[in-house]
């Protein structure tokens, strides 16, 4: 038996954790999970020694990258096992091991990689040339081939549920997290799933069966009678043959209240009546801007406005309530062109409009436009919140970054359009950060974590991460990691 932890800077359940460590458990070996919630690395560092883990593990983010590796050096002072990782950032530089702190990447998909790692530690025996592995030996780095095949969802055993449950943040969750599929069939300029299709072909896109799906649902539902379920997909469904099937079997089986990210795309009208006869939903829609060219030009969603609003009417009508993004930061982006988007936004009817500062992530498409590049800023680090700082030097920049706080405000109440505007001009980051952060805890579901919890989170990745009370000094230069990027 061997003994991995997996290390975490996020206060959010790691559906790639919950999938590695129940492989890992039916293969005997025993598993935790360590978070550093908000400059807790000491206590974490103690903890990952009283465990005295033979596999460290580091699921990579890009906004974690700075973090992992500063993790994972302070380990190698006092561990001389392996340290593995694997996730996003991963497949986006396939060169990440030759950082110092690193012993072992995976590219690729990893529970069966990572149970046959752990086999070998528990054996000790080398495994160095274990298929989707990148490994340290003697100073030289092995790159072993791909594995062959990828994973057949339907075989993996269900979601380690429990691998959450003793830690104190999650020990009173009022919902459980599911991931019924892999992959996105589309490529969004500033998505990092374009990278996965690029690896695996488009055979990377797809869903356990329906049946499977709710077989795990309503076993971990029964175990642990949430108040709400979470599907955690890319796109909730990729046919609407699926989808039909598995909301017939979630509105018998399981029908307690779920969120989900709806897909625009070749739906029917029945279909929506279907998402809303299935219990109480709540839908991401993301819209991510107003502008139909923009959306098609800039960010490569290829998604109409007339789709969309009459995706909206349909939800509406069948009491679906959704929230609707919107994305601000873009090249090119002005003040003027976001009010006039307040219309449409108003149009849609969502049920909350939630703005994100996007980010500009290595090995997406976006990260190389000129526009994008002649405007990015230095010293603009990867957040773990994308509410902080807007990452191009736009003209307007300023009251843009103020707008974005307030733009639900002004969607929902037009009354106050005109006197947040005018606000708007002025440099009082703590009056706009507290607007946000009041609206969007009074738009937060507390079923989903309770009240405590969504303080501690609002705290966590809120003001805590806010302009006024965050220094840059630690924050990697986004500039640098674009051009390591473009070229390796």
């Amino acid at each position: 038996m061997a003994r991995i932890a997996f290390c975490q800077d996020v206060l959010s359940e790691f559906i790639s954790y919950m999938s590695l460590s129940a492989v890992l458990k039916q293969a005997g070996h025993e598993v935790a999970v360590f978070v550093d919630s908000g400059g807790q690395s000491e206590r974490m560092q103690e903890q990952l020694r009283g465990f005295e883990p033979d596999l460290i593990g580091f699921s990579l983010m890009t906004a974690s990258v700075a973090w992992a590796l500063e993790q994972a050096g302070r380990i190698k002072r006092w561990f001389d096992g392996p340290i593995i990782v694997g996730g996003v950032h991963a497949h986006i530089d396939p060169e990440f091991i030759r950082h110092p702190q690193i012993d072992i990447q995976c590219i690729g998909e990893g529970e069966y990689v990572l149970r046959d790692l752990a086999d070998c530690l528990s054996r000790g025996d080398a495994y160095d040339h274990l298929p989707g592995l990148s490994v340290k030996r003697n100073g030289q780095v092995i790159v072993n081939p791909a594995a062959a095949e990828l994973i057949e969802l339907d075989q993996l055993p269900y979601l380690d549920q429990e691998l959450y449950a003793e830690l104190p943040y999650f020990r009173e969750r009022r919902s459980l997290v599911f991931k019924l599929g892999r992959g996105c069939p589309f490529r969004c300029a500033f998505c990092a799933n374009a990278v996965d299709l690029d690896l695996f072909g488009p055979r990377y896109v797809r869903k356990m069966s329906p049946q499977r799906a709710i077989a795990e649902i309503e076993h971990a539902v029964a175990r642990h009678q949430p108040r709400e379920v979470r599907l955690h997909d890319e796109n909730l469904w990729n046919s609407n043959a699926w989808l039909r099937e598995f909301l017939q079997l979630y509105k018998a089986r399981v029908n307690l209240p779920y969120a989900a990210a709806f897909r625009f795309g070749p739906i029917q009208e029945a279909d929506v009546r279907l998402l809303g006869e299935a219990g109480k939903a709540y839908l991401i829609f993301a819209v991510e801007c107003a502008d139909e060219e923009e959306r098609r030009s800039v960010l490569n969603k290829q998604v109409s406005n007339a789709h969309i609003v009459q995706a909206a009417e349909w939800l509406r009508r069948y009491n679906v309530t959704f929230c609707a993004t919107a994305l601000f930061g873009l090249p090119g982006e002005t003040v003027a062109a976001r009010v006039r988007d307040l219309a449409f936004y108003r149009r849609l009817g969502a049920g909350f409009v939630s703005t994100a500062f996007i980010s500009y992530l290595p090995g997406a498409a976006i990260s190389t436009q000129p526009a994008v590049r002649d405007a990015l800023l230095d010293g603009v680090g990867f957040g773990k919140s994308f509410h902080r700082e807007m990452s191009l030097d736009l003209p307007e920049r300023l009251q843009l970054t103020n707008l974005k706080k307030v733009y639900n405000v002004m969607v929902r109440y037009p009354a106050m359009q005109r006197p947040l505007l005018w606000l708007t001009r002025f440099p009082i980051p703590v009056l706009f950060d507290l607007i946000f952060l009041v609206n969007y805890y009074f738009g937060f579901d507390l079923n989903k974590v309770g009240a405590r919890q969504a303080l501690k989170l609002l705290w966590r990745y809120g003001l805590s991460e806010m302009s006024w009370l965050n220094s840059r000094a630690a924050k990697s230069r986004r500039r640098d990691a674009l051009a390591s990027e473009s070229s390796s």
